[in-house]
């Protein structure tokens, strides 16, 4: 790739090549400087990029898509796109900060194939794919016991397995809140919890296993059911996964934790994935489980660990369901029984005009729903089979296992929501017109995906550096469908003229100066940066070249900002990001929309945690820092 070096007369690039003794030791004052600042040493592996690299090492004897995806709920990020024609090393780019468990999707021969990725801290992971033997490539973990393991339904039907969400640290408070609710085994409606309710989709949303407490090994189907939101006549209904007997379910435990502590005495040490089940027996020095396989395999009730460690619980993930519904159905949950025939309540739905799921009554299996009026009595005792708790981000839901009586504490499954949706009391079975039921949707690869945008951030490191990354500030969009990268400019906190270059496939290409481009005639105007608040509007420059083989972590380096000071001779320099790694940085690129320093106010006191990566970029709960500004030093829009 061509790179531009002004040299001109004596002030060159100070940090590149420096001209004479006075400039080297202007470099090292200002490095000095940002060390003090930091309080900490930079990292010899730092490059001031919030990105991980992915190898992947690709076995093909035909073409091959491969797209890499966020995992879990909410938006579906589309981080890196490639097409790749014969067998080789890809690099493909993940954000960090964004979830440490990605999807690779690729496509062969037709079919889509999900690999998992988990990002672990190293800043180059490599990845094999066969696609000739279908070896997967992502970690397994050592084989377990054959009756623990299992295969949801959507995956034998759909060949759509479970994936992990991870909740992060403010979703962690929600399931805080929620399991101090849950760990008394009060029946719900007696906490004050509603227990009668449907939702309204607002399109496709995921539901994720966080906990259960199950006395009860024999076979739950948890499923979710939809109708129009004026009729229960075209009501559909979508079984999910075993909930009872497997704790993996297709190849996944249900539930996973991280300790903040060690506790050596159960072979349990922080920062480290366990797996935990629903089997409430299953506790340290049990003797005797449900299934005895569970017996000292290191993996206990997910329940008896929260109320072991509670708030020393310091990361969870579980596995979660895509629920695709048309944006305003009604949708409800389920847990049936595979095993108990229970003809009076397929009697109950009809009279109700529900249709069943099947047409004998023989064969329709006892089902717990989230509607009240679904559910047979039993035992004298009252409807309910299930709970929705709606916290600051995470609606959780609890389902019962037993058909009739219980504890009706609904805690046997409980999963989360974190997408936001409306909750109503269930639609009356009176209001009944004729509707067309859903049309069937066709996927492919890159349908719902969104492009992930990435924010770079410029510091002039050659006059009076403040480090605050707002001298130039422009945001990147990849389109790699079109291969193209749209550019926007979003702030200038620099009194120097400021042209953005782009290096690309065509050549060096002078995107214009930055102040003019956002609409102002004077250099020494500063935009965006004086106040908390953008209040100039971002411009969109141009759309560049972006060929497939480009990556943002690689290729980002491409755009970088040429700064012309007055008239004189000697006034030009160049910043962009850094060559080598371990360096001082002239530049950041941050993942995703980033709210950068306010005028003047250096990043380590916008971002507390911003000196902690610097100072070791491997370690994942770092990762983050970009995400909580100090109130008040930052820009919002």
């Amino acid at each position: 790739m061509k790179r531009l070096y002004f040299t001109i007369t004596c002030l060159c690039t100070l940090l590149l090549s420096g001209c004479n003794s006075e400039e080297a030791s202007y470099k090292e004052r200002v490095s000095s400087n940002f060390v003090d600042s930091l309080g900490v040493d930079i990292s010899s592996l730092q490059w001031w990029k919030t990105v991980v690299q992915l190898k992947i090492k690709l076995t093909t004897d035909r073409p091959v898509k491969l797209a890499l995806l966020s995992s879990g709920t909410g938006t579906t990020w589309l981080y890196d796109y490639k097409e790749v024609e014969s067998s080789g090393t890809v690099t493909m780019t993940a954000p960090q900060g964004q979830g440490n468990i990605l999807k690779l999707v690729y496509n062969y021969k037709n079919k889509n194939h999900i690999e998992e990725i988990v990002l672990d801290g190293t800043l180059e992971n490599r990845i094999e794919i066969n696609t000739i033997t279908s070896k997967k490539s992502a970690k397994r973990r050592k084989a377990m016991a054959e009756s623990l393991c299992g295969y949801s339904i959507r995956y034998l039907e759909e060949n759509i397995p479970a994936e992990y969400h991870a909740f992060t640290a403010s979703q962690l408070e929600d399931y805080f809140k929620m399991m101090e609710i849950s760990k008394t085994n009060t029946d719900a409606k007696v906490l004050g919890l509603k227990c009668n309710y449907e939702l309204v989709s607002n399109g496709i949303f995921w539901i994720t296993w966080v906990n259960g407490y199950e006395a009860d090994q024999r076979s739950r189907i948890l499923g979710y059911f939809y109708h129009s939101s004026d009729s229960w006549k075209d009501i559909q209904y979508v079984d999910l996964s075993e909930t009872h007997k497997w704790d993996y379910i297709d190849g996944k435990s249900k539930v996973q934790y991280q300790l903040g502590i060690d506790d050596i005495a159960h072979g349990l040490y922080a920062n480290t994935w366990y797996d935990a089940n629903f089997d409430l027996s299953d506790v340290f020095g049990a003797v005797e489980c449900k299934n005895m396989d569970r017996v000292g395999d290191n993996a206990y009730n997910s329940q008896f660990i929260y109320s072991q460690y509670e708030r020393n619980i310091t990361a969870l993930r579980g596995i979660s369901f895509k629920i695709d519904v048309p944006k305003g159905y009604r949708i409800g949950f389920y847990l049936r029984s595979d095993e108990e025939p229970t003809p009076e309540q397929w009697s109950l739905l009809k009279g109700k005009g529900i249709p069943p799921y099947v047409e004998d009554a023989e064969d329709f299996m006892g089902s717990c729903f989230s509607v009240e009026f679904m559910n047979t009595v039993g035992n004298g005792r009252g409807l309910h089979r299930s709970f929705i708790a709606k916290y600051k981000e995470v609606y959780w839901m609890g389902m019962e296992d037993l058909i009739n009586g219980g504890d009706h504490d609904c805690n046997d499954v409980i999963f989360g929501v974190v997408q936001d949706l409306n909750i109503k009391d269930p639609l009356p079975t009176i209001v009944d017109p004729e509707e067309p039921g859903p049309e069937e949707e066709i996927d492919d690869m890159l349908d719902g995906t969104v492009p992930f945008p990435w924010t770079l951030a410029y510091e002039d490191v050659n006059r009076i550096a403040d480090f605050d990354f707002n001298d130039a500030v422009i945001k990147l969009v990849p389109d790699f469908e079109n291969e193209e990268c749209c550019v926007w400019v979003m702030a200038a906190g620099s009194n120097s003229r400021m042209y953005l270059h782009f290096d690309g496939p065509d050549g060096d290409e002078n995107l214009g100066e930055i102040h003019e481009l956002m609409g102002s005639k004077k250099t020494e105007t500063l935009i965006n940066t004086q106040g908390v608040v953008a209040n100039t509007p971002f411009v969109e420059v141009d759309c560049v070249p972006w060929p497939k083989e480009y990556t943002m972590g690689q290729d980002a380096k491409r755009f970088y900002i040429e700064i012309q000071r007055g008239t004189c001779d000697d006034c030009t320099d160049i910043i962009s990001l850094a060559n080598d790694p371990g360096q001082l940085p002239e530049a950041l690129l941050v993942a995703g929309e980033w709210h950068w320093p306010t005028e003047g106010v250096n990043i380590n006191s916008t971002y507390d945690e911003f000196s902690k990566w610097a100072h070791d970029p491997t370690r994942t709960r770092f990762w983050e820092w970009y995400n909580s500004p100090e109130y008040g030093n930052s820009v919002s829009y």
